[in-house]
């Protein structure tokens, strides 16, 4: 999204942040049938917080590893703040600057190499800045006809459920 514009001052107002904007598209996409269509694509890493936002393999990372989170320094950091970008080779960063309260145990050390594994996978866009990506269509663009589309299937589902 835009940094500027009559759109951006309005979602702004309303929302209070485009961060508050994006936390309540997941939540109302999180309470239809429990699917989530919309992830981060990582471009400059400076809008998408490492823990918190869903932009590996569809996965919050503080959901995945807990532990972790819990011990870490840098809980509301961004992926761009973190990632050694002197390291990414063909789209990825393959060097983190994760800081931990304490010495962590040898089974946290285990969870870190997943993590950094699971991290490390993620290609980064060449694009530049940080985006959503619609991943309920062939396109990987949201259009209203789709996710019409997709409501009434899952309202569909979910009275066929109850009945």
């Amino acid at each position: 999204m835009s940094e500027k514009g009559l759109w951006r001052d309005i979602l702004d107002a309303r929302y209070g942040s485009w961060r508050s904007l994006d936390v309540a598209l997941f939540k109302g996409i999180n309470l239809r049938g429990g699917r989530i269509c919309v992830r981060y694509v990582v471009g400059d890493g400076r809008s998408v917080k490492i823990w918190e936002d869903r932009w590996v393999e569809g996965q919050v990372l503080k959901e995945t590893f807990p532990r972790l989170f819990l011990i870490s320094q840098c809980k509301d950091s961004l992926v761009g703040d973190l990632a050694d970008l002197g390291h990414v080779r063909s789209d990825r960063c393959y060097n983190w600057n994760l800081d931990w309260r304490r010495e962590r145990f040898e089974w946290e050390e285990r969870l870190e190499v997943q993590l950094l594994d699971m991290i490390s996978r993620v290609h980064w866009s060449t694009e530049g800045q940080d985006g959503l990506l619609w991943e309920g269509n062939n396109q990987k663009a949201y259009t209203v006809k789709f996710g019409y589309s997709v409501l009434n299937r899952e309202d569909l589902m979910y009275t066929l459920e109850v009945f």
